[in-house]
This record gives structure tokens, C-alpha cells and sequence, in this order.
């Protein structure tokens, strides 16, 4: 798929009726899926890791195994803005590096290859 056929399967997913006594709590699980295999597609070399107990937000790590960089990212949580926008990037020395390099951000309003773009400008600028 596209980037922009997983940003409308996510748009989908935000608009979708979720019988459940916690809406949010299918709906975010779907939101990470989706977030995932579009990072998959944008990556296909690099391991994605995304964080344990996201509640309505994505984020995780984008790991390439060829030299061991890696970069965070932060979807913002969809129900208090648009989730497409102001998505955080930064470098990090591991997996487990939540502080990481300076904050950039990335914008698929924009661009809908912003995101990719982005991580590949920390990486490729020694911002490591």
C-alpha cells in the first residue's frame, strides 16, 4: 500500500462505530496496527518496535539493522487534534532511548512523504 491508502485506512478506523464498552480500546489497537504497517512500507529494511500500552496515540522505534541507527516516533493521540499532524521524530541510541536527539516533526497534511523523509534526513545528517 501507499502511504496515502494507510492514511485514509486510519481515517477509516477513527470514523468506524466500535460496539464496545471502551470504544478507544479497539480503535487504538487498530490505530497502532495500521501506523505499524505503514512504517513497514516506508521502511522495509528496519525492524519497527512499536511501545507496549499506546492508548489512542502511536509511537515506538524505527531500527535499521544494516548500521544499527534509529529513530522515535510519536503519533499524537487522534482525539484532541489531527493525528497526521506535528508527528515526532528524533534520533536515539537504542530501543529504549526515549529522550533521544533534538525534536523535529513531520507533517503528512503537508507532504504525505514527510515522515519518511524527515527520518531519513536525521539519519543520514550524523544527528545521531
Amino acid at each position: 500500500m501507499k502511504t496515502i491508502q494507510y492514511v485514509q485506512k486510519v481515517e477509516e478506523i477513527l470514523r468506524k462505530d466500535y460496539d464496545h464498552e471502551i470504544p478507544d480500546k479497539p480503535r487504538s489497537a487498530e490505530f497502532n496496527r495500521v501506523i505499524k504497517a505503514m512504517l513497514k512500507d516506508m521502511f522495509p529494511e528496519c525492524t519497527i518496535i512499536p511501545t507496549k500500552g499506546a492508548w489512542c496515540s502511536a509511537s515506538g522505534f524505527i531500527v535499521d539493522p544494516s548500521d544499527g541507527k534509529c529513530a522515535f516516533y510519536s503519533f499524537q493521540d487522534y482525539r484532541y487534534g489531527d493525528w497526521k499532524q506535528r508527528i515526532l521524530i528524533r534520533t536515539a541510541k537504542n530501543e529504549k532511548d526515549y529522550t533521544g536527539g533534538p525534536n523535529r516533526y513531520a507533517d503528512l497534511t503537508q507532504d504525505i512523504n514527510d515522515l519518511y523523509l524527515g527520518i531519513m534526513r536525521l539519519w543520514h545528517r550524523g544527528l545521531m
